[in-house]
């Protein structure tokens, strides 16, 4: 049975309540549509003029309104929606519109702690995941150095910087610029001042501690080698050397090529550690383990020891004698030894005539 607008159906075309333009048969009676200018609200048509369900003013021909209140739908804001917890009914429909870190047919439901910004899908809850976390619903946790994470916590696809590896478990090196890696195989660009496959070698002997890719550079003073990796010898003179071979001249007291062996005791110039070619003040002989005379003038000798001797001396040419005070010269001494021999005669001769006068006196 068909009835005309306004009217349902109950064996007869009964008129539905007033304003009502669509309503039903069913007990209770429920208007399901009104007229313009009402609104249904609890199955009843409303005045909108006189129902305050719009959050601003009216249109004055139509009646709609751009916000409804809470709790209301519709152009008209005049359709009743359900009970939303977090959040409001959206403008055209009975569905909950949740508040920021909400969701569900209610909002009741809050979006997990891993989600991007506390955002998540109003209806199911799905979420863009900040890092450190996983899943549809950004609930779980990665590991401890794992900046982004998928279907496991180990399974890291980005790593804290600092680190690499499928767990992120391993450190850069610290010469790899700003500290950073590739995730997969831990290699890395050098920052400055380091080189190698894994910029762990340093630059150290360059100058301005800086070098290239492979680690060529320009020596500074006190380095040679390709990669200016060896310090020179540190008996060179002026702490420098060549800078292919480390090679150069000595100061006193080394030898060798690189500088790098000290001479013997009381050695100033040598060949070798066995062979010295100047010795210091008052050493001599092919190790300079031999000591001047005490007399040598200055205490200077030759290679051999001889010397010119201080004044009052006169065993040249080694000056090896008694000190000035005691010595005394070979004439001298045949001088000391005549007059004894002489005194020495005399007591004899006056011995000898004692002698023969006592004799003669008692015979």
């Amino acid at each position: 049975m068909s009835c005309p607008e306004g009217y349902y159906a109950a064996g007869q075309c009964i008129q539905c309540e007033d304003n009502c333009k669509r309503c039903s048969s069913s007990v209770p009676y429920y208007c399901y549509e009104c007229y313009q200018g009402f609104a249904v609200l609890n199955g009843k048509c409303n005045d909108l003029n006189k129902t305050d369900t719009c959050a601003t003013p009216r249109q004055p021909d139509t009646f709609e309104c751009d916000v409804c209140k809470n709790g209301w739908y519709g152009p008209r804001c005049e359709y009743q929606c359900g009970f939303c917890l977090f959040g409001k009914c959206r403008k055209y429909d009975a569905n909950c519109q949740c508040l920021k870190g909400y969701y569900g047919s209610t909002c009741f439901n809050k979006c997990k702690i891993g989600c991007k910004e506390e955002i998540c899908d109003s209806f199911y809850g799905y979420c863009s995941c900040k890092d450190g976390y996983y899943g549809s619903y950004c609930s779980g946790t990665c590991d401890l150095n794992c900046l982004r994470c998928e279907g496991y916590s180990f399974d890291c696809r980005i790593c804290k910087p600092g680190y690499w590896g499928r767990r992120c478990s391993y450190f850069c090196r610290p010469g790899c610029l700003n500290g950073e890696c590739n995730k997969d195989t831990g290699l890395c660009q050098c920052a400055s001042g380091y080189f190698g496959p894994n910029c762990t070698r340093l630059c150290e002997g360059c100058v301005d501690e800086t070098c290239q890719d492979l680690g060529t550079c320009a020596c500074k003073k006190g380095y040679y080698g390709t990669h200016c990796e060896h310090s020179c010898g540190k008996g060179c003179i002026n702490n420098a050397c060549y800078e292919t071979s480390g090679q150069c001249e000595c100061v006193d007291n080394y030898f060798g090529d690189f500088c790098n062996e000290t001479c013997s005791s009381f050695c100033i110039e040598c060949e070798s550690a066995t062979i010295c070619s100047r010795c210091s003040e008052g050493h001599y002989g092919v190790n300079c383990n031999e000591t001047c005379g005490p007399a040598c003038l200055h205490n200077t000798c030759d290679s051999v020891g001889r010397c010119a001797c201080i004044p009052d001396y006169n065993d040249e040419p080694y000056c090896d004698g008694s000190s000035a005070e005691t010595t005394i010269s070979s004439n001298t001494v045949w001088m000391v030894v005549s007059v004894i021999a002489l005194v020495l005669a005399v007591a004899a001769l006056i011995a000898s005539v004692i002698v023969k006068y006592v004799h003669c006196r008692c015979v």
